[in-house]
């Protein structure tokens, strides 16, 4: 049966760059992706959404607010040891991005602080060819 992730709950206009990651052992995904008024703009933040094989997607959260800059890219991975991993990217341009790492060690439920990754390292993201952007 398909199912739309977030049903009547729109958070804003303009929604991109979706990730899904399997985030426990019973089924359970979660997929993430940034939404605000336009990308680039600087009320864009990064949601998520669970699904359950019982529920369905449901748990629509605002993982990072915005912070006057849009958030761009996020990436979700989920290790051995069962945490789930939230890369993801601020900034007004690709050349000015900051990229950050969120933690979860409750499937997803809840996210540690914002970690900055060492300058110049933009984590997994995709890589523009030639004359892209």
């Amino acid at each position: 049966m398909a199912q739309l992730i977030m049903g009547g709950d729109i958070p804003a206009p303009s929604h991109h760059s979706s990730t899904i990651c399997e985030v426990g052992d019973d089924g359970r995904l979660m997929a993430a992706w940034f939404a605000g008024e336009q990308e680039g703009a600087s009320d864009v933040a990064i949601w998520a959404a669970t699904f359950t094989p019982a529920a369905g997607w449901g748990g629509l959260q605002e993982v990072v607010p915005s912070r006057g800059k849009p958030n761009w890219n996020p990436v979700l991975f989920r290790l051995q040891n069962g945490q789930v991993l939230l890369f993801y990217k601020e900034g007004r341009s690709t050349k000015s991005w900051t990229a950050f790492l969120k933690r979860s060690d409750d499937n997803g439920a809840t996210w540690g602080t914002a970690e900055a990754l060492p300058a110049g390292i933009v984590g997994p993201t995709k890589v523009c060819a030639a004359g892209e952007r």
